[in-house]
């Protein structure tokens, strides 16, 4: 009888539970101490029908022979048929008796008795909803569906919050398919219990069978971070992996289950499965005896043991065990369906094919229960022209559905071609307005395999590399040049790949190598182009770069009149300067950190003031710093930046760095000279508005002194 020993443990479980002052969870452990049906009920339900004190003596008897029979593992339960009964005897009012003796006699196989005990455990107490639930699972489990959520919904009329009802009713609306309705209930059920985890368990089932793959494994993890070593939450993730092709990832899910529930006929049934699939018929054979030691008559386990013994050779045992099968199952066709196929396939016997291909189709016209594909087979195993002629059309078949697949492959890479182009044009033209880095040429898409975005890379900077364009679904590997990198695929036609600064500019082949070793790499050879930002801006940038330029300028000059701070004597035009000067104009009562904005500073070698050279910052390629320090003479200075390539003409603004004495500003007449374009050289010395006299060092000395705030600047 050992067979639903767990099971019926489940069962008393729950009954014992009705006993304590709060419903508990199927399979959570119990306070058992409790006895009597004064007891039974949740706080909020009314009170079952007072009983004597001597019937609830002999309850709580039986419950302490059911526990004691649990610590030791051996449960009698014909034994505690009897001591419930004679509670019953005592007094028969007693609900909980009636429930705890249908569960007995449901662990029985006595379906019949364990229906009436429920019903009439409800009949006397109608908020007893446990026996509600294992009712309407009973109903459930001889296909009475209908029945089963009737019961359910009375009870739910009782208590519209009980959890073992809502999950019962949830896992029958899963059968019927009505995945989302059941997930609402089981939903229901850990909202207000976030540890139940037979709610875990159906919604990672009930996920699993909707195809969320994703959200059944999620569920199952927060699971099994409940109870770690659940065996339903186990299986279920095993069947996951199995569905993700990882079948040796999935038959550890289920050797896990299997050691903490050995009689779970589901997960041996997998594991039998996986042995199937892989043609270890040693391993399913074995499986498959296993459920029938817990199952005799598991109709599915005897078919499966059939398959394996044939698959491991012993052609006449299946043989022999098919015909019993087909003699126990008369109106069953699926044993003469494998004696048909045995027949032909491991004995070639032509008569006893026929003999027995017929006989199953003779079942299958009575029954009208056989596989549309099951009867496809046993017609063409008896007629074998039939076969020939239905696989040539297979064949045609198969050609047109091959040409259709080449023809949406063709039209796909003509749009990945397209794809290619645009890409191409659009990094270009933003690489032009940017003056970033370009390739020697503009490609297009039918010149490269796939386009590499950025086009070109600053051999300065680290990069997120780009590839799209192409079919990237079986990508091994790629390589710049000789060295592998870690890419990530986005999606079948784009993946991604970090590159860091520090590579030698110029062209760097970028290969591509498959999962499938037959199939050529695709190789771009210079597709990654390193090559150092021009110094100077591209055309489409340096009109972009004169209008921020302007706007700089035009901000710099309003916020100084608004604040009253110094200004030039001449308010000069930004089409007329290289670049602005922030602060304007200053007093250098303190050390100054002047920004140089509205110009591209790229390559810059070194910054000069008047005569003098002076450390400077460029915090972005926008912006140059330097300090002037304090107590620098007043005057008009030229502001020199000159770049590494000497054969770049300077970036040079005649009397851009305007100091003026505190509480004066330059006299009218004073105006800046204009910047120096492409052929006029910048002067040395600082411009006085009175005179001009030789330039002397600010505060005495041939470099500026160190400011005190903000922090002189590194070089760069």
């Amino acid at each position: 009888m050992h067979k639903n020993r767990r099971l019926v443990t489940l069962f008393l479980a729950l009954v014992l539970a009705a006993c304590s002052s709060t419903p508990e969870k199927p399979d959570q452990k119990l306070d058992t101490t409790a006895g009597g049906a004064g007891a039974a009920a949740a706080p909020t339900a009314a009170k079952p029908p007072d009983v004597s004190a001597e019937a609830r003596a002999a309850y709580a008897e039986a419950v302490t022979a059911y526990q004691d029979q649990k610590k030791s593992g051996a449960i009698d339960y014909r034994g505690l048929v009897e001591k419930f009964e004679r509670v019953l005897s005592i007094d028969a009012k007693m609900a909980e008796a009636h429930y705890n003796l249908g569960c007995i006699w449901e662990a029985l196989h006595d379906d019949a008795k364990a229906e009436g005990h429920y019903k009439k455990a409800l009949e006397i107490f109608p908020k007893l909803t446990l026996a509600a639930a294992n009712w309407g699972a009973l109903l459930a489990r001889q296909g009475k569906l209908d029945e089963a959520l009737s019961v359910y919904r009375r009870a739910l009329s009782e208590d519209a919050k009980n959890s073992a009802v809502l999950l019962n009713m949830a896992a029958i609306l899963q059968t019927q398919k009505q995945f989302d309705e059941a997930l609402k209930l089981a939903a229901q059920v850990l909202v207000r219990d976030p540890t139940n985890i037979g709610a875990y368990r159906l919604m990672a089932s009930l996920y699993l069978d909707k195809g969320d793959l994703d959200m059944a494994k999620l569920i199952c993890l927060r699971g099994l971070a409940l109870r770690e070593k659940d065996p339903r939450l186990l299986n279920t993730m095993g069947l996951i992996l199995l569905q993700n092709k990882k079948a040796s990832e999935a038959l550890a899910q289920f050797r896990m289950a299997l050691q903490q529930a050995p009689d779970m006929i589901p997960t041996l049934f997998n594991v039998a499965k996986i042995a199937l699939d892989y043609r270890d018929f040693k391993v399913a054979r074995e499986q498959f005896k296993k459920i029938l030691e817990y199952e005799p008559d598991n109709k599915k386990a005897e078919i499966g043991l059939g398959l394996a013994m044939r698959g491991n050779g012993d052609h006449e045992a299946a043989r022999q065990h098919f015909l019993q099968l087909a003699e126990k199952y008369k109106d069953d066709a699926l044993p003469r369906f494998w004696l048909c196929q045995m027949a032909l396939r491991n004995f070639n016997d032509n008569a006893a094919t026929q003999k027995e291909c017929k006989g199953y189709l003779e079942v299958c016209r009575s029954t009208g229960r056989c596989p549309a594909n099951q009867v496809e087979i046993a017609k063409k195993t008896i007629d074998e022209a039939m076969q020939n002629i239905q696989m040539d059309e297979k064949i045609k078949e198969e050609e047109k559905r091959m040409q259709a697949e080449q023809a949406a492959l063709e039209k796909r890479l003509a749009d990945l071609e397209k794809a290619r182009t645009e890409a191409i044009e659009k990094e270009w033209a933003k690489a032009e307005e940017a003056s970033g880095p370009l390739p020697p040429k503009k490609a297009t898409g039918a010149e490269v395999p796939f386009v590499v975005i950025p086009l070109a890379v600053d051999p300065d900077k680290d990069y997120r590399i780009r590839l799209m364009g192409a079919l990237f679904s079986d990508v091994a590997k790629v390589e710049i040049g000789t060295l592998k990198v870690k890419h990530v695929l986005l999606d079948e036609t784009t993946m991604e790949f970090d590159i860091t600064r520090g590579r030698e500019p110029g062209p760097w082949d970028v290969m591509i190598t498959w999962k499938d070793k037959n199939k050529d790499p695709l190789l771009f050879q210079g597709g990654l182009w390193v090559e150092y930002p021009p110094c100077q801006p591209r055309e489409k940038h340096k009109a972009r770069i004169d209008q921020e330029r302007a706007e700089i300028l035009d901000k710099a000059w309003k916020a100084a009149e608004e604040a009253g701070e110094p200004l030039p004597a001449t308010k000069y035009a930004a089409a007329d300067i290289p670049f602005v000067p922030v602060p304007l104009a200053f007093v250098s009562d303190k050390p100054v950190r002047v920004r140089l904005k509205g110009a591209l500073f790229r390559c810059v070698a070194r910054v000069d003031f008047g005569k003098f050279k002076v450390k400077h910052l460029i915090p972005d390629e926008n912006t140059l710093e330097f300090d002037v320090p304090k107590g620098t003479k007043p005057g008009n200075y030229d502001i020199k930046v000159s770049y590494v390539d000497k054969n770049l003409k300077p970036l040079v603004f005649p009397n851009g760095l305007v100091i003026v004495e505190k509480g004066k500003t330059p006299p009218p007449e004073q105006k800046p000279a204009p910047a120096v374009g492409k052929e006029q050289a910048a002067p040395e010395a600082p411009k006085n508005p009175e005179k001009s006299p030789a330039p002397a060092p600010p505060s005495g000395g041939s470099e500026p002194s160190e400011p005190a705030e903000p922090a002189e600047p590194a070089a760069p």
